[in-house]
């Protein structure tokens, strides 16, 4: 994947495209032929696999979504790919409950291929240190570090951000000096935090890589100062239906082309769901999936050259942003509100509850004062379109994970959507 990989940096869009149908025309006639969903949906459509051949062929079959697997899971899994040739993976449920699908055993070395081939874009160079941060636990139960001496990995978990543990990640990094930095942002959000907080000099790697979850401006922000280091960011899903990833020049995020289909359907405005369809998974396929995340489509060219397609910005889930005038498309993601990065709150989490309510947990780390209580009310009013009365804020000692271990900044759907 790697020598492919390089090849396709030199790669113009006609030959991406050409890659594409050949991957795509196998993979159709494979989920014909042992996959009875597809055979059942094909045949109800009176398709041929000789009839989706090209990208451009692909709109002839329905959408998938996360529901139609959970019902149907048993119909999904390819009847010529041995229980020995694959693995269970699942989603996150940041959003619900977990979606828990087959691999087979030749999709994972591509992820991790692909992990690769950003730290290449950025730089990478054999010998480099990488430490790799996010809020699950290790494999190894009850420790916090687990090193890999032939990757020369270090992983960290911060599946309990307490004082105690984030000071000992620190001070690890402090010793280990990572060239490279990776993780899910809120993760390294908490160390940034940490590190203000307590007037911490951090090693400053070459760039800190997040994925996984969304990438608030606040977090940014504050990871790029407190580490002195630029944050360059990557879209995916567990699902592994569509990947993006920044380049060096921090702007566009290129779309893996050769692991995936990804296509943008119009949702409103100027934003588009992303919809991908895996080109290596045969265990399990997933054809045409709804991510459920928003985009805007890339235009200008970057700098880098690179000829992939592009998203301009990853917007997130729609459960994320507010819709505040239908015909012109203008969101208010309520990511915007600028309350999150006050000084008096280590971490907050917004629920959007059924009975028209919005709850704001916060995790204080000095006493909140009455004006910092007013302007989350008016934030979350202003950016909800709700009432401040129907506003209320709760101060907590800890906010729960889901069971990945994330603790996602908005649980519920924005009550305009």
């Amino acid at each position: 994947m790697l020598k492919l990989f390089q090849e396709s940096e030199s790669w113009d869009r006609t030959m991406f495209e050409e890659y594409q149908n050949r991957r795509l025309s196998k993979l159709i006639k494979h989920a014909y032929e042992h996959v009875p969903y597809y055979r059942e949906v094909l045949d109800q459509h009176g398709l041929k696999p000789s009839e989706i051949q090209t990208i451009s062929d692909l709109p002839k079959m329905p959408f998938l979504t996360s529901d139609i697997i959970k019902t149907r899971s048993n119909d999904f899994v390819a009847t010529n790919v041995s229980p020995f040739d694959r693995e269970m993976s699942h989603t996150s449920g940041s959003t619900g409950p977990s979606l828990y699908f087959y691999f087979d055993k030749t999709t994972i070395p591509v992820e991790r291929a692909q992990a690769m081939r950003h730290l290449l874009w950025l730089g990478y160079k054999r010998g480099d240190k990488v430490a790799v941060i996010k809020g699950q636990p290790l494999n190894t139960s009850g420790k916090t570090f687990k090193y890999l001496s032939g990757s020369k990995e270090l992983r960290i978990s911060l599946a309990k951000p307490n004082n105690e543990n984030v000071e000992q990640v620190v001070k690890i990094l402090a010793e280990y000096r990572p060239t490279f930095i990776r993780g899910w942002p809120s993760s390294i959000y908490t160390i940034a935090q940490w590190l203000s907080e307590n007037h911490y000099d951090a090693p400053r790697p070459k760039y800190i890589i997040t994925s996984s979850e969304n990438l608030y401006p606040h977090m940014k922000k504050r990871i790029e100062a407190c580490f002195g280091a630029a944050v360059v960011d990557g879209y995916g899903q567990s699902e592994f239906v569509a990947y993006a990833l920044q380049c060096s020049h921090v702007r566009a995020y290129h779309i893996q082309m050769e692991t995936a289909i990804v296509e943008l359907v119009p949702y409103r405005g100027n934003f588009y769901e992303i919809v991908g369809t895996c080109l290596w998974n045969t265990a399990m396929p997933f054809i045409r999936y709804r991510t459920g995340d928003l985009t805007i489509k890339g235009s200008d060219p970057c700098p880098c050259g690179r000829a992939s397609d592009t998203l301009a910005e990853v917007i997130g889930r729609t459960s994320d942003i507010v819709f505040r005038d239908e015909k012109s498309g203008e969101i208010s993601p309520v990511s915007s509100c600028s309350f999150y990065d006050a000084e008096e709150i280590r971490e907050a989490q917004i629920l959007v509850e059924e009975n028209g309510y919005v709850r704001v947990r916060i995790v204080p780390r000095a006493e909140v004062s009455r004006a910092l209580d007013i302007r989350i009310k008016e934030e979350i009013a202003q950016c909800l379109n709700v009432s401040q009365q129907s506003v209320v804020v709760d101060k907590v000692n800890e906010i729960q994970p889901v069971e990945s271990g994330k603790r996602p900044l908005i649980i519920g759907r924005s009550p305009s959507l």
